[in-house]
């Protein structure tokens, strides 16, 4: 489950974001504590989201990442596109959907989805 303060910068955003999905990291910061890092969506699509893989690599380098987010503006299930970068880059996935106001996690090592 995702803390509030995760759940607001998200909400946060996707807000700043729209009509784009938004996108980012959360990591590993200090003493264990999640934070989370926004980052441009790169995307000329506003339903995609294409991470730098320069901003990728940097924040890979610097930190422990945990999750990517994005979000969706009305779409509440993962599209095959968000599947596949989830495993590729052996990450779970997190998708924020603005209308619904709900989040959902992919897990990626089991497949499983369930609401953050």
């Amino acid at each position: 489950m995702l803390d509030l303060d995760l759940k607001t910068f998200i909400i946060n955003h996707a807000k700043e974001s729209y009509p784009k999905e938004c996108c980012g990291f959360i990591v590993e910061g200090e003493n264990r504590i999640l934070e989370c890092i926004s980052l441009k969506n790169i995307s000329n699509q506003k339903d995609r989201f294409i991470i730098d893989p320069i901003d990728y690599l940097n924040i890979k380098s610097n930190f422990n990442i945990k999750y990517i987010y994005h979000s969706h503006e009305f779409e509440e299930d993962f599209s095959i596109l968000d599947i596949s970068c989830a495993k590729h880059l052996i990450l779970d996935l997190i998708v924020y959907v603005i209308s619904k106001n709900i989040f959902k996690i992919y897990k990626h090592k089991t497949g499983e989805i369930v609401y953050g």
